[in-house]
């Protein structure tokens, strides 16, 4: 093996390498532009379902002016008492009725724990 073939196979290796980390910065770069394209949608549909959400629990309100007629109704006329004579006799109250006896009072219930 001469000089030049190391040479050439230095240089290939070097190219190899390059290539690999080519490759490599750009995969990344990739990955890079995909997580800020997630992370970008991920905020729009965010903010788009806050809105949706917003925009639904908040109740319509409808304004309606409804005109009730009053209706009046005429006075009530409550029928005049009897008049008394002066010559009718007086009426006594009925002699009140003596109130039953309270009932006895009742006893509670014995409790008793522990079984039967």
């Amino acid at each position: 093996m001469g000089i030049s073939s190391a040479a050439a196979t230095l240089s290939s290796v070097h190219g190899d390498v390059r290539n690999a980390i080519r490759r490599r910065d750009s995969g990344w770069a990739r990955a890079r532009v995909a997580t800020l394209a997630g992370a970008v949608l991920a905020i729009v549909l965010t903010a788009v379902f806050t809105v949706a959400a917003a925009g639904s629990t908040h109740a319509k309100r409808t304004v309606t002016h409804v005109l009730r007629a009053r209706r009046r109704l005429p006075p009530v006329v409550a029928p005049a008492p009897p008049l008394a004579s002066a010559q009718a006799p007086v009426q006594q109250a009925p002699p009140a009725q003596a109130a039953p006896a309270p009932a006895p009072a009742q006893a509670a219930p014995v409790v008793v724990s522990g079984g039967s």
